[in-house]
């Protein structure tokens, strides 16, 4: 697999000399319609996937990946320790999944109006 070709969209202003958010222009779009920085962000995550788990001899099975259920296998394989076993750095070391469930542990419980739910057809 080939790296994927570097952004060739129009150059990005980098200036942070916005007073507000009106002031700032919109940063440009790719033809498919993906900000440059969410195309740029796609990048660097395939980039670090093919790189720790793709090429990783430590990953890749002794002999190649014999077929595409092999991949798959070690694709789900990676996502689960990307997800739940990786420490984060950014988020004070601890897997991405336990950050989110403690982040929504911690947020207030909403009371939403009960609606009643339909139990026969024609009731109400």
């Amino acid at each position: 697999c080939a790296a994927p070709p570097a952004s060739t969209g129009p150059p990005r202003s980098t200036s942070s000399n916005c007073t507000s958010r009106g002031d700032c222009p919109r940063e440009p779009e790719t033809p498919s319609g993906r900000l440059h920085s969410e195309v740029d962000t796609l990048e660097a995550l395939n980039s670090l996937f093919k790189a720790e788990c793709i090429r990783n001899p430590a990953m890749r099975p002794k002999g190649g990946w014999k077929n595409v259920s092999d991949v798959e296998i070690a694709v789900a394989e990676y996502v689960d320790w990307y997800n739940h076993r990786r420490l984060h750095g950014e988020i004070g070391l601890v897997p991405p999944a336990e950050f989110e469930t403690n982040h929504w542990a911690s947020q207030p419980t909403e009371r939403y109006r009960e609606n009643p739910v339909l139990t026969e057809v024609g009731s109400n």
